[in-house]
């Protein structure tokens, strides 16, 4: 095969499976949308301000789209932790992490290959949890204790990417480590972190529209 048929055969691969990928993202998405609008909103004076729903589709509290979604116990909480976890959430809800989160993980279908994807989606869930988590502590003053909410919803959670987990981020032990050490998150660090995201996918785009020439060049 010429230069420009092995180019055209890995466009095709490479985009074949970013549309699967890209599918199966948007299935996870719709399922979420209509948990979201089969949930039970609550009315209580600690919701006020904010949407949230409980469903047994969720065994952990969550962020999906705008709407904050907790399990059927969740009016059985204690006050405080139900404080913590509506601080944390409404965090969430503020800076739009659902939505960030969103295009992240649509980054990462679109260029599955390349491993700067990957880390971008991991590294701003990383920052949004640890913005919430510096919330939640604001609200309730207690790091040992919210540590202990973290690792009890922990032990209830199943890994789902297509909604923000309470307890669902895969560096749990450096949230809680963070958490318990008294370290503050950096909001700039969010920014940075979104700033070389769009830088990278420049570059690849860059890159990849460079590919026909070299491949010509080859022939």
């Amino acid at each position: 095969k010429t230069g420009t048929e092995w180019y055209t055969a890995l466009i095709v691969i490479v985009v074949a499976i970013a549309a699967a990928l890209g599918v199966r993202h948007t299935l996870g998405i719709v399922r979420w949308w209509r948990v979201r609008a089969a949930a039970i909103p609550i009315a209580s004076s600690l919701c006020a301000g904010c949407d949230v729903r409980v469903t047994s589709a969720v065994n952990s509290p969550a962020t999906v789209f705008s709407t904050i979604l907790v399990p059927v116990d969740f009016e059985g909480w204690t006050a405080q932790v139900q404080r913590a976890v509506l601080a944390h959430e409404r965090t969430h809800v503020a800076n739009r992490d659902f939505y960030v989160q969103w295009a992240a993980q649509l980054h990462r279908c679109i260029f599955w290959f390349n491993p700067l994807a990957w880390w971008l989606a991991r590294r701003l869930s990383a920052l949004s949890e640890h913005i919430s988590d510096d919330a939640a502590l604001e609200a309730t003053q207690e790091r040992a204790q919210y540590a202990e909410v973290l690792l009890g919803f922990a032990q209830r959670v199943t890994r789902n990417d297509h909604i923000l987990q309470m307890a669902g981020s895969r560096t749990l032990t450096a949230r809680i480590e963070r958490i318990l050490s008294g370290q503050d998150a950096s909001r700039s660090g969010l920014v940075t972190t979104l700033a070389v995201g769009v830088t990278l996918l420049a570059v690849v785009t860059i890159a990849a529209g460079s590919w026909p020439a070299l491949a010509r060049s080859g022939d």
